[in-house]
């Protein structure tokens, strides 16, 4: 009995988001009997979890991530740089997910009932509004960024209405009872809060007299403009490096002035994103080092999503869909205030980062290494036409680890945005052999064995294929190994090494090889500098064990740089030149020999080389050193 109240239960929950499996299940019910319903039931849910799961991406690379089988002996610091999977905080479970019967009914019927009614109260309202910030602002002083005090108690008792029109405004959005858990501080002079919604100002303005820090673009607005003032708003030009520097003297001022300026509302994530973690602060909240309260909005939800996110709805749609919602909720929890140590007075970063972990931990969600960076990637990868979540790489990870910049990421992502044909953000085995004429010879076989063992490397998922990130990961080892800094060389000689032997490192391989594939990759002088015989101390007998290769490539890192290339260098055939020593090179070996397209893609000619699938893919000398980051 208690198995047929779960099963109704269940359906009851299913049927406004797959009527579908529901429908399957009930027949299910009627010839199979409820054994198979709610197995049925079962893979709904999971169908249904997968369908949502757009906002945490539960990709099969998701799942192999967590199982973690190994096959093979995949870089280490790539690894650790994947980490555990963080859900991508910059898509709206709404996004990519097609609404049931009951949301397009919803929306239909909202739209010509419910929603006209709404705007008009919101119009009214925020016209109230605007009068009433007009008279109080009369012959006022600058309110902004550069105003040297509040202003007076009579302009603010004038104000003061503007609370209830603002509250009437979240209240026409739906938002009708708001739950508040503590108090707002008497001390704190900043609020920090996490970003969801456009509607997060309003509950917090609607809440308590508050200023806050927002684009000046806002500021401009006519009404909007206006609204701001009243607000004390600090704006701020992210563009302008200045004017960065005047917000950041304005927030320390007035947290630290003698006057009663109200508190500053600050969003330090600056941007929205999903509420499903907490993306990396700015630290101009905490530079002043004085007291800040925390406070946390959640919105519970099952049909309208409100975060305002790059990967989902545009603003119009989000509005509407808020509009054409019978009831919206959000809860508001305001922490204890946070007064800093000395030392996190005297570090913003370390302040920044402690109350962050605060307030994840009251949103029981996990921090990440998403920055705004990210967001700027998604743009460029929509632009190029990759999956716009491909790109959220969790720059702060990157970063701490490599040092690289958004524009070296942004230069990775357009090269696999002209390898992944397919536009999923994802490299399958065969596109990565496709610069690979196929054929049954010897040297065919040896390059697309050699390639796919380096395909093997980069897949550390073992899912059969290869996510921008990890491409971008193996690419940014090797080119942090290759500084004159030497950052994780060993790691990338280890890399190097496997991608030429294998994972063991018992093995050897010939000088010929090694020659050979350096040569293919227009790198002529650093294989003659490399295996010359002064290069390193060797054995005499034509072959480099790990050791003899690791230090002679320490001494010589244009051999990283090739590497690097060999990543950066995935293009067609027809995109490929010929070898740049193809005509009898003493660089290569009669013994061995090589595929390399020729300069059309349409045919291939054995070169003598022998077959790492890198060498496999020669690029015109020129072009290949404009392509190195």
């Amino acid at each position: 009995m208690a198995s047929i109240v779960d099963m109704l239960w269940r359906a009851t929950d299913l049927i406004s988001t797959s009527p579908l499996a529901l429908s399957i299940a009930l027949a299910a019910t009627c010839t199979t009997g409820l054994a198979v319903a709610s197995r049925l039931l079962r893979e709904a849910d999971l169908e249904l979890a997968l369908s949502a799961g757009t906002l945490a991406r539960l990709s099969p690379k998701s799942a192999a991530r967590r199982k973690r089988a190994r096959r093979h002996a995949h870089p280490a610091l790539i690894m650790r740089a994947l980490g555990d999977d963080r859900p991508n905080p910059f898509v709206s479970s709404n996004f990519e997910r097609e609404p049931s019967r009951y949301e397009r009914a919803k929306l239909a019927v909202g739209s010509v009932t419910l929603a006209p009614l709404r705007v008009l109260l919101i119009c009214v309202l925020v016209l109230l509004a605007w009068i009433v910030a007009s008279i109080g602002l009369i012959g006022a002083p600058p309110t902004g960024t550069s105003a040297p005090r509040p202003l007076g108690p009579v302009r603010r008792a004038i104000l003061s209405p503007l609370r209830l029109l603002i509250r009437g405004v979240v209240w026409a959005f739906g938002y009708y009872s708001i739950s508040h858990r503590g108090k707002p501080s008497r001390t704190a002079r900043v609020i920090v809060c996490n970003h969801v919604s456009f509607i997060d100002a309003g509950i917090l303005a609607a809440s308590l007299e508050v200023a806050f820090v927002s684009g000046a673009h806002w500021a401009r607005l006519p009404i909007g403009g206006t609204l701001a003032k009243a607000h004390h708003t600090i704006a701020v030009d992210s563009s302008s490096h200045a004017s960065r520097g005047e917000v950041l003297g304005a927030i320390s001022a007035r947290a630290r002035s003698e006057f009663a300026w109200p508190p500053t509302v600050i969003f330090p994530e600056g941007v929205t994103t999903n509420g499903r973690s907490l993306i990396c602060f700015k630290k101009g909240a905490f530079a002043p080092g004085v007291t800040v309260q925390p406070v946390v909005i959640r919105y519970p939800h099952r049909h309208c999503d409100p975060a305002w996110v790059y990967a989902g709805p545009a603003l119009g749609g989000l509005v509407r869909a808020m509009l054409c919602q019978f009831v919206n909720y959000a809860e508001v929890t305001w922490l204890p205030p946070y007064e800093p140590s000395a030392d996190e007075a005297a570090d913003p970063a370390l302040f920044a980062k402690n109350v962050r972990e605060l307030m994840a931990s009251a949103l029981n969600v996990p921090t990440s290494g998403h920055t705004l960076d990210d967001v700027a990637l998604q743009r460029e990868a929509q632009h190029l036409r990759v999956p716009e979540d491909a790109a959220v790489v969790e720059f702060e990870r990157l970063s701490s680890l490599f040092g690289v910049d958004r524009a070296t990421v942004a230069q990775v992502l357009a090269t696999f945005a002209r390898i992944d044909k397919e536009h999923r953000g994802e490299l399958s085995l065969e596109q990565w052999l496709a610069p690979v004429a196929d054929g049954d010879d010897r040297a065919a076989k040896d390059a697309r064995q050699e390639l796919e063992a380096v395909f093997h490397l980069l897949d550390v998922d073992e899912c059969g294929r290869v996510d921008f990130r990890e491409y971008l990961l193996a690419v940014l080892l090797l080119d942090s190994g290759a500084s004159d800094a030497g950052t994780h060389r060993q790691e990338a000689i280890k890399f190097a090494w496997d991608a030429l032997v294998g994972s063991s490192c018992e093995r050897k391989i010939a000088k010929s090889k090694v020659r050979a594939v350096l040569c293919a990759l227009g790198e002529r002088d650093a294989a003659e500098a490399l295996l010359s015989p002064e290069g390193a101390a060797g054995d005499g007998d034509g072959q480099l064990d790990f050791a003899e290769f690791g230090a002679r490539v320490s001494a010589h890192l244009d051999v990283l740089r090739a590497f690097s290339r060999r990543l950066l260098e995935r293009l067609p055939s027809s995109e490929l030149g010929a070898s740049p020593a193809a005509d009898g090179d003493e660089c290569f070996s009669d013994a061995d020999s090589i595929l390399v397209p020729n300069a059309n893609g349409d045919d291939a000619s054995e070169r003598n080389s022998p077959t790492l699938g890198a060498a496999a893919i020669v690029v015109k000398a020129p072009e290949a050193k404009a392509a190195y980051l």
